[in-house]
């Protein structure tokens, strides 16, 4: 419940804030919450089509909750989140200004939600040992499925970073510096 609650958050948050300059805040708010809920019904009801898979009203209604909360969130810190606030200050100082930054900076976002998944490793993206195995029913080796979670979670890191450093100023510092460190070195 807690993965379908935090993987709606962020779509309640990004559609208030994406919306809230052609609607008002509260038309805002309904709009997220009220696609929120429809994209979580009609990826519910695709689930009865998944052998795999079991469609869950408890799922919905998490999922709408996450919606729900991430929306009014968005609503209450709009000033904080756009207008002058800290985060908008540390945007313009460390990010090239228009809508491919603000994409880049929704998908690092969407990327940090996306490690909340229990099932696989902090930074790797799952188990991909059976691409590198031969005959069905072989034991995986330990050292095998440790050497593809590295590479998976290096190459996982260097796209992340590769993504941050495309939407960075030119001139942005890479880090601050203190006037009491300053005055250390």
């Amino acid at each position: 419940m807690a993965a379908n609650f935090f993987g709606y958050f962020p779509y309640g948050l990004l559609c208030v804030l994406a919306f809230v300059g052609r609607l008002s805040r509260g038309a805002a708010v309904a709009l997220a919450v009220a696609s929120g809920a429809l994209l979580s019904l009609l990826l519910e009801s695709v689930q009865s089509f998944l052998p795999a898979r079991i469609p869950s009203n408890v799922d919905v209604l998490a999922n709408l909750a996450g919606a729900t909360t991430g929306a009014i969130v968005a609503a209450v810190f709009l000033r904080w989140l756009l207008g002058g606030g800290p985060l908008h200050r540390l945007r313009a100082q460390a990010m090239t200004p228009g809508a491919a930054a603000d994409l880049g900076l929704a998908l690092l976002g969407l990327w940090l939600f996306a490690q909340l998944n229990p099932v696989a490793l902090l930074f790797g993206s799952g188990d991909l040992r059976d691409l590198f195995t031969g005959a069905a029913g072989e034991p995986h080796k330990a050292e095998l499925f440790v050497s593809i979670e590295a590479a998976i979670t290096a190459m996982n890191l260097a796209a992340v970073v590769a993504l941050a450093s495309a939407a960075a100023r030119p001139d942005a510092p890479l880090r601050r510096h203190h006037r009491a460190s300053a005055s250390l070195e």
